[in-house]
């Protein structure tokens, strides 16, 4: 079996939230308006990461944790409206299936598909490892890869398989977790904790191409889920690089040697953003691979969230930083305490975001631009 290993040291803080200004009247005020226990009991393991990114459904929000399962809670107040227990927990990302279904894998070896009114089973598949990669839902069709480096094709409705495709580990190694999957153009891409990044046939899992991004290291995991620009993929290895590869055939195009845990994303005017394994951000030009900024960073972080134009990227340890990508200097963070891995949900109605924090707690979060020449003088 091979040996996992955490992402860093989890500080134990309590939670804050801290404003800063960009040398103007405005300042963003950055507030928790609830905090809640997503597991119906309280743990005190301090080497939980949470990947799960909250989902907003309805008057809902819907968060995994890495010590009982599933909870939903009402946006506004925070009430507990269900919880799904799932021994082990849940640590990476499920999504939204048809209006009212929840499909997620869990850490106990399953996938599952349940109501997202009630929290009740639908139906549940046995992937025979814990599954620590996040779901990708393309036409009806469930992704998701396991611990074991086999990756799964289930039909959304039923769970019944529709084909598997696995890799050989090659080290004892691996850094924890388990890359999303992109499905576009008939054809699936994935990455590996072999350091191999994939493409597969859509509709029956058979090998395209293949391309080494690992430099064959310890830690030369593919764990960072592609994103995409017309005919171009971006995706990196632990202890390698960040790679812009050709669809067609995986020929690289340009690369930065910098590897990274979190996926790049793509922000406005072909812009990446990239959270580096050496605990920057970048801010990458997606045509050409220059790096336009880089912000130095305490921790490894999630993918950052583009709202507007704010970027919110979590940490492992310490807060979620927020930058003003106009001014490109931080304008608030926040602090959830013991850090997060998991990419925010964004409420545009309540105008707050949704952080599932390594503590094992859901926070919703209200980020409103104010005017500091409305208050007064000792609020300064």
């Amino acid at each position: 079996m091979k040996t996992l290993f955490l992402l860093g040291g989890l500080l134990l803080m309590t939670a804050c939230s801290s404003m800063t200004n960009n040398n103007s009247h405005r300042f963003l005020d950055v507030q928790a308006q609830w905090i809640r226990q997503i597991d119906s009991k309280l743990s005190y393991d301090h080497d939980k990461i949470s990947r799960f990114t909250p989902i907003v459904y309805k008057d809902t929000v819907i968060a995994g944790g890495t010590q009982g399962g599933i909870a939903a809670f009402t946006r506004k107040q925070g009430v507990l409206k269900w919880r799904f227990p799932v021994e082990h927990g849940v640590e990476s990302s499920g999504v939204l299936y048809n209006n009212n279904r929840i499909i997620f894998g869990a850490k106990d070896g399953y996938i599952y598909s349940i109501n997202a009114d009630n929290g009740e089973l639908v139906w549940k598949f046995f992937a025979k490892a814990e599954v620590l990669g996040d779901v990708t839902l393309d036409a009806g069709d469930v992704y998701v890869l396991s611990g074991a480096n086999v990756l799964y094709k289930l039909d959304a409705d039923d769970g019944k398989q529709r084909w598997v495709y696995s890799r050989v580990q090659r080290s004892r190694f691996s850094v924890r977790g388990g890359a999303k999957v992109l499905v576009k153009n008939n054809r699936v891409y994935a990455g590996f904790s072999d350091g191999f990044f994939v493409a597969l046939n859509k509709d029956e899992g058979s090998l395209l191409w293949e391309r080494r991004l690992g430099k064959g290291g310890r830690l030369e995991d593919v764990d960072t889920s592609p994103a995409s620009i017309g005919n171009k993929l971006f995706v990196a290895s632990y202890d390698g690089a960040l790679y812009a590869l050709s669809a067609n055939d995986g020929g690289i195009l340009w690369r930065i040697e910098k590897g990274g845990y979190s996926a790049p994303v793509v922000a406005k005017n072909d812009k990446l953003l990239f959270p580096t394994s050496e605990k920057e951000l970048l801010l990458i030009d997606a045509n050409s691979g220059k790096t336009e900024h880089s912000f130095k960073l305490k921790s490894l972080a999630a993918s950052p969230k583009v709202v507007s134009n704010l970027w919110i990227i979590p940490q492992v340890q310490g807060s979620a930083l927020i930058i003003d990508s106009i001014t490109m200097a931080k304008v608030a963070s926040y602090d959830p305490g013991k850090g997060s891995l998991a990419e925010v949900s964004w409420d545009e109605e309540n105008k707050q975001f949704y952080l599932n924090s390594n503590a094992g707690n859901l926070h919703a979060v209200k980020s409103m631009w104010g005017d500091k020449r409305a208050r007064w003088s000792w609020q300064q």
